[in-house]
């Protein structure tokens, strides 16, 4: 095998190589892209339920308060 050949053959291969690279990394960029998507749709949620607790807790916490201090 000359020279030429040698050449050849190795560009193939990293050829090959960096394709398979690439088609890795646009995988792993639409994997993560969901999870992103994934993430803000639980973290609308966890806001929502976050936001109910706060003000149920600050009702609950007006009407306790009012009530122990009248009981002083």
């Amino acid at each position: 095998m000359n020279s030429d050949e040698i050449y050849v053959k190795q560009m193939d291969a990293w050829i090959k190589e960096q394709e398979a690279r690439r088609e890795q990394i646009v995988v792993t960029i639409k994997t993560s892209s969901e999870i992103v998507e994934q993430n803000k749709i639980q973290l609308q949620w966890l806001d929502k339920g976050l936001g109910l607790a706060k003000e149920a807790f600050e009702t609950w916490k007006k009407e306790n308060i009012y009530k122990n201090s009248e009981c002083k």
